[in-house]
């Protein structure tokens, strides 16, 4: 995600009254602090001589109309709209709603959007259903695309809680292995 594409980059070194407006769906607290750490390097590139004005949309927020139909109208005049996500799935079907309904809204054709798709490894997943369907979807609109890995952990599978769980040494265990073995015997069959 080193370079924005060319109307982006002109939108940006052109002084302008309005603020360079970006638009950030997210997924998880891993894909929002990747995309902070693009607004803040986008910042520190221009030298903060742009005004940049960031809007947060957490994909659990967007089931509730309202909020949704504040998202498209703020996404419909994003410069570019950022879709982070920690997994590399099919974003969820509210998702795909917003995007499409935000895309559809807009008037200004000088914009991008871009993927923050997440991996073991950092590296942008080539079996990413989320890459395929947000690369349709801008060109679809005739939209800039481009796309970027970051390091996300994955959830733990519940098997490695259940190994976790049986190699634990509970106190109650300690006490029963801690125990005298056997009762002392004495007597004539000793």
């Amino acid at each position: 995600m080193n370079t924005l594409p060319a109307p982006l980059r002109q939108k940006l070194l052109v002084q302008s009254t309005e603020p360079f407006s970006v638009v950030v769906a997210f997924d998880s607290a891993a894909a929002l602090n990747h995309a902070k750490q693009l607004c803040s390097h986008l910042l520190d590139k221009l030298n903060h001589t742009v005004d940049i004005q960031c809007s947060w949309c957490q994909f659990d927020q967007l089931p509730d109309e309202r909020f949704a139909r504040e998202a498209v109208e703020v996404a419909a005049v994003a410069d570019p709209i950022i879709v982070a996500s920690a997994w590399a799935s099919e974003p969820p079907p509210v998702v795909k709603a917003w995007l499409d309904k935000s895309l559809a809204s807009r008037t200004d054709r000088d914009a991008a959007l871009a993927a923050l798709i997440g991996s073991p490894t950092g590296c942008l997943p080539s079996y990413s259903m989320a890459y395929a369907y947000l690369q349709a979807a801008a060109a679809r609109n005739q939209l800039a695309f481009f796309a970027s890995g970051f390091v996300a952990p994955q959830p733990a599978s519940p098997l490695t809680d259940l190994n976790k769980r049986a190699s634990a040494l509970t106190p109650c265990l300690q006490a029963i292995l801690n125990r005298p073995v056997g009762i002392p015997r004495w007597g004539i069959n000793e």
